[in-house]
């Protein structure tokens, strides 16, 4: 079965639009959606030009005013065979803080087997 897989569910189609077709990716997009072989599969794997730059500078600045309206925090709780998962809404965070939060917790548990994680948590 494994190795049948590709006839099974098939491969989208990859497109590699020009500069000029890249410049409006949106009106590409659109265009792309016309395409048969598109619709069958129901996706499309798009490669930029090898001109394109990805704009980390834009992007960094719209985080600075992103907010993540309601953030959720999990809250574990275990014991004799059981196990409950609480998600508890939080009050609204900057994309900023969260990043500061999510490295924090990076560095926090960097190096340590899962084992060692849980005991920290627990």
């Amino acid at each position: 079965m494994e190795g049948n897989l590709d006839k099974i569910v098939p491969y989208g189609p990859v497109v590699h639009p020009t500069e000029a077709q890249f410049r409006d990716f949106k009106k590409y997009v659109y265009g792309l959606a016309k395409n048969p072989e598109v619709v069958r599969c129901g996706a499309v794997k798009v490669v930029p030009p090898k001109s394109f730059r990805f704009q980390t500078p834009k992007i960094q600045e719209l985080l600075k005013t992103l907010t993540i309206p309601h953030p959720l925090e999990q809250q574990i709780q275990t014991g004799r065979g059981f196990y409950d998962l609480r998600l508890t809404s939080k009050k609204a965070l900057g994309c900023s803080e969260y990043k500061k939060k999510v490295d924090e917790d990076s560095k926090a548990i960097k190096g340590l087997s899962p084992q060692q994680i849980e005991h920290q948590v627990a």
